[in-house]
């Protein structure tokens, strides 16, 4: 069978929207989140790429800083707008949207939190979706990836599953004009056997 493609990926999402939403809302990636956090200065707008039902961005939020999440889903969108506050300073606003096209001004960004969203863009479509990411970020901004550690493309329940080796996923960083800040493997923050490559990156 063929390795599934974006529209295979955003079909499996739209299908089991509810389910994978409580499954990750129960997911404390706080850890995996402070690298970024002890980068950013309060009031910091950030955007939260693959924001799925909305957990990070609405922690984001809490912290004081200013979150647009932006997904493909538009019933993850529904989730996430349903679960976040309404009329608080600082809650999130969501957008329906994809890497390369973010539909955002230049250099309006202090960062972007990409967790387990690159994952699932086609390898030979990664230095498009990173100048994406440089493009919204100002100078200095941090670019924060999460992905799955391993080799070649990979069909998970009919989702793209685009596994990094280190090595390179650092070069394909840099070579979008990125400065490497942190690069590590950790271990999967639920149950699975699973080692993320942690990537944070300054422009």
């Amino acid at each position: 069978m063929p390795l599934p493609t974006p529209d295979d990926t955003d079909a499996y999402y739209r299908r089991h929207a509810a389910d994978y939403a409580r499954r990750a809302d129960g997911i404390d990636l706080t850890p995996m989140l402070a690298p970024l956090l002890a980068a950013l200065r309060p009031g910091s707008r950030v955007l939260d790429l693959g924001c799925g039902s909305g957990r990070d961005a609405r922690y984001l939020a809490g912290l004081g800083h200013r979150v647009i999440g932006a997904d493909p889903c538009a019933e993850m969108l529904a989730l996430a707008r349903a679960a976040s506050p309404t009329g608080a300073p600082t809650a999130p606003t969501y957008v329906q949207a994809r890497v390369p096209d973010l539909p955002f001004a230049d250099a309006c960004f202090d960062a972007v939190w990409a967790c387990a969203s690159l994952l699932h863009v086609p390898r030979g479509d990664l230095p498009a979706a990173l100048a994406a990411c440089r493009r919204v970020l100002r100078p200095g901004g941090r670019l924060a990836i999460l992905v799955k550690e391993g080799d070649g493309e990979v069909d998970d329940n009919r989702r793209l599953c685009v596994l990094w080796r280190i090595d390179d996923l650092v070069a394909r960083v840099r070579a979008a004009g990125f400065e490497i800040e942190l690069a590590v493997p950790r271990p999967s923050f639920d149950e699975r056997a699973i080692t993320w490559l942690q990537v944070l990156a300054s422009c």
